[in-house]
């Protein structure tokens, strides 16, 4: 190798994972940034060297994002600064990535200029610590929302049902109390992504009016077409009594419900029970 040329040697990440960012109004879930230190296998030479640094995604579709493409526009996290300074000398530099608000696997792609050698590092964007609400064999929930299953189904999101552990333990309480009382069963719509973050239902990487709440693994929409206005009454109270916040509301009107407090909502939903 050139004495006198630069070699990354090793790049290190503070954290191989951060929170997405979330939306004014909207409860921070974590860090959103994490320190790249970039070291050289050797002291600079006396010209110095600069290297530069840039954020690329690898998977479109990661993060439950099946509608997307290479090159359409999709968010992603920034790196600043994008290029380092060694001086002669000179072997640690150190830049800071932060996400943006689409969860899924990135990459950061770090070159010496004026070569073409590359090195890449993944980081995750993610909610940590969601789980899936699985189908049950008892009849007591429907899974609904999933594309190709329902041809009316415009989202492409498979993986719409996670949540917090506590908010699928609520769900399956509620949905089997109110089977108890009516014999129906719950169609459980969108909840969470796999990862959380952005939930851009109409496949655009925009914030669908009604799902700027469904980035936590927090909220559930509940399908409410069959339900007549007793079984309408039932399900509220039982929401009520299983920590939920139930809200009718929407075209086609469906039931969104709560699991956490928002300074964005008064929450009296519950309180004319």
């Amino acid at each position: 190798t050139d004495e006198g040329c630069c070699e990354i040697g090793d790049v290190t990440l503070a954290s191989d994972w951060v929170a997405p960012k979330m939306p004014p109004g909207q409860p921070s879930v974590g860090n959103t940034q994490a320190e790249v230190r970039v070291s050289l296998t050797r002291p600079a030479p006396a010209g110095g060297c600069i290297v530069d640094l840039k954020v690329d995604i690898p998977d479109p579709k990661s993060g439950g994002h099946d509608h997307g493409l290479i090159n359409d526009g999709r968010p992603k996290g920034s790196i600043s600064p994008t290029n380092v300074s060694f001086s002669s000398g000179e072997t640690e530099k150190t830049a800071t990535y932060t996400s943006s608000e689409v969860s899924g696997t990135e990459e950061i792609i770090l070159t010496v200029r004026g070569t073409e050698k590359e090195i890449k590092k993944y980081i995750d964007v993610k909610v940590k610590g969601l789980v899936e609400m699985l189908a049950t064999y008892w009849g007591y929930w429907n899974l609904v929302g999933v594309p190709f299953f329902e041809p009316a189904v415009q989202s492409l999101h498979f993986s719409n049902h996670f949540a917090r552990p506590d908010v699928v333990d609520n769900m399956k309480n509620i949905a089997y109390l109110y089977y108890i009382l009516t014999g129906e069963a719950l169609d459980i719509n969108d909840m969470s992504l796999i990862w959380g973050g952005l939930f851009d239902a109409g496949n655009n990487w925009l914030t669908t009016p009604g799902h700027i709440t469904h980035r936590l693994g927090t909220d559930v929409d509940v399908r409410s077409r069959d339900m007549d206005a007793k079984e309408k009454r039932r399900f509220n109270r039982i929401v009520c009594e299983n920590h939920g916040y139930p809200l009718l509301h929407g075209k086609p009107q469906h039931w969104h419900l709560y699991f956490r407090l928002y300074k964005t909502k008064d929450m009296i939903l519950c309180a004319e029970e």
